[in-house]
């Protein structure tokens, strides 16, 4: 939503907090415009994050994690970068009044209140869909043996958090019928030791970087410490002869997931994320690998 359109009443105090308060307000705002429609609004819901609560009531939850994440990455830089003292848990309450008028407000301490008249004040970005269906079968239905593909030598050169921007790898199928069933990352996780009460994303892309599905997965199936291969199920669903993964884990200064790289890079690996232009990855090939399997 354009900042003109907002009524922004910041009542705080307190020296370098007003610097902070006055960005998150900003960030909530111009990131909830980028959260996807989820197609239908619900009622009264509380979600929680790390250190966030979101209260939303008559918005669709896409809405309501990305201002929770913006809240919570700005509290990460907040302490990190600038040494502020914020507060343990920050409460934002988003209400949708037909009624009423778009403002954006704060107690000074932990709590926001975000009202908008609907959704339709906030401006949507969507991510462009590919023209690909999401074709999708049992997996009794496959019959042909598994075959994993990877691009990458198995040995750990390195490794990224990518801030903004995902790990992506570019594979081929030889032939039609082929099934996606399995994505492995090696990677560790990295921030407080009990895992992050969220998701990380796993695209399944055409040629062009365009979405054909997305897979969701709790960031607990990552650890902390060494780097190890993590395997992550779906449904299967049909690839066409080239396509992209790609994976987000929407990181900050304190949590996120260093995804391992090789030495020597095949120019099939990727950073950015679905619908933007993908750019080569610095280095090695991304240690990500795609397991098909033909009908």
């Amino acid at each position: 939503m354009p900042l003109s359109r907002a009524r922004a009443v910041l009542g705080v105090s307190g020296g370098n907090r007003n610097v902070w308060l006055a960005g998150v307000a900003a960030a909530s705002l111009a990131v909830a415009a980028l959260a996807a429609l989820a197609g239908v609004a619900v009622a009264a819901e509380q979600l929680n994050l790390d250190h966030v609560v979101v209260s939303y009531d008559g918005i669709s939850k896409p809405y309501a994690e990305a201002i929770g994440r913006t809240v919570a990455a700005a509290r990460s830089a907040a302490i990190d970068q600038f040494g502020f003292d914020m507060p343990e848990t920050i409460a934002v309450s988003v209400t949708a009044d037909p009624k009423g008028n778009v403002g954006l407000m704060n107690d000074g301490q932990d709590h926001f209140m975000l009202t908008i008249r609907s959704e339709q004040d906030l401006l949507v970005l969507k991510r462009p869909k590919s023209k690909v269906a999401a074709e999708t079968v049992e997996e009794k239905q496959l019959a042909g043996q598994s075959r994993e593909l990877a691009h990458d030598d198995g040995r750990v050169a390195g490794r990224s958090s990518l801030a903004g921007g995902g790990h992506a790898v570019r594979f081929e199928v030889p032939g039609d019928n082929w099934y996606l069933t399995e994505v492995k990352i090696h990677g560790a996780r990295y921030g407080y030791p009990a895992p992050p009460q969220e998701d990380f994303s796993v695209w399944l892309c055409d040629g062009d970087f365009k979405s054909i599905a997305k897979f969701s997965y709790p960031y607990a199936k990552f650890r902390t410490g060494s780097p190890r291969w993590v395997s992550l199920r779906m449904k299967p669903t049909r690839v066409p002869k080239s396509f992209i993964i790609c994976v987000g884990f929407d990181p900050t200064a304190t949590k996120g997931v260093f995804v391992s790289r090789d030495a020597e890079g095949s120019g099939n690996s990727l950073t950015g994320l679905p619908g933007q232009k993908g750019h080569p990855a610095d280095g090695g090939d991304w240690l990500i690998r795609a397991t098909v399997s033909q009908r």
